[in-house]
């Protein structure tokens, strides 16, 4: 598989959003007074994501603007919404929309009050990984870490979300935080449990994710190496470097 297909891969998912913009609802509209229900939150939040990065893709804003007014967007949508009185079954929800608005700390306490008692294997998983990336994001690397690989123990078919996680959201947020080596490693670890995992390929989700498991296997390799150079382990990098070319000679 040369690099070009293998970066057609990896976009893989983002081919299945629409193009349609959705009409967004106003946070600060009258009618929509009082805290929104945590999905109604998340909704609103998935359509302005969509058209915001449909703009991006279209070439109008740029990417970091798309972020920007994004987290904007997200904030607004929280006005209302009051901690205390969420339920910790829905803590998850609220959650993913502080994460959006850039409001770490409230996020990382919603999100441990989601693990506590998950109520699927799939909300431990993708909650503690959650957890791990606000976790680095406040500089607690080494608990992230840790958080991270508590959900190594999942079941194959519960192990898609931990690769991607681990090396495009929790090590982005840690790096440069005195672990280097130690989140090279726990990409490498990922990197396994990725292709341990066993998916539906009958359905949208599993299809995307058999696709594209190359090429993120194959980013993992060379993000692991950028930080083993950064740790002084020239030997760590130059390993997984070449594990990421031999999947672009053989892919």
């Amino acid at each position: 598989m040369t690099r070009g297909r293998l970066i057609l891969a990896g976009l893989a998912f983002s081919a299945v959003l629409g193009c349609q913009l959705p009409t967004l609802p106003d946070p600060n509209d009258p009618t929509n007074a009082g805290a929104m229900a945590p999905d109604i939150l998340r909704r609103n939040l998935s359509g302005a994501a969509d058209a915001f990065f449909d703009r991006v893709r279209r070439g109008e804003i740029s990417e970091q603007e798309g972020k920007r007014m994004l987290a904007e967007y997200a904030t607004g949508l929280l006005n209302d919404v009051r901690p205390e009185q969420v339920s910790p079954d829905r803590a998850w929800e609220y959650a993913e929309v502080l994460m959006t608005a850039n409001r770490w700390k409230e996020a990382r306490s919603m999100l441990e009050i989601a693990v506590k008692n998950p109520p699927t294997e799939d909300r431990r998983v993708n909650d503690n990984l959650r957890l791990a990336r606000c976790q680095a994001m406040l500089g607690d690397v080494k608990t992230a870490i840790a958080t991270a690989r508590s959900t190594f123990d999942a079941k194959p078919n519960d192990k898609a979300p931990i690769l991607m996680a681990v090396y495009l959201e929790i090590t982005p947020a840690g790096e440069g935080k005195g672990e280097d080596l130690e989140l090279g490693q726990l990409i490498d670890d990922a990197i396994e449990q990725g292709k341990q995992t066993t998916v539906d390929v009958n359905t949208e989700a599993g299809k995307n994710f058999a696709f594209a498991l190359k090429f993120h296997i194959w980013a993992a390799y060379i993000k692991a190496a950028e930080l083993y150079d950064r740790a002084g382990r020239a030997d760590l990098a130059e390993r997984d470097r070449s594990k990421a070319q031999a999947i672009s000679r053989n892919g």
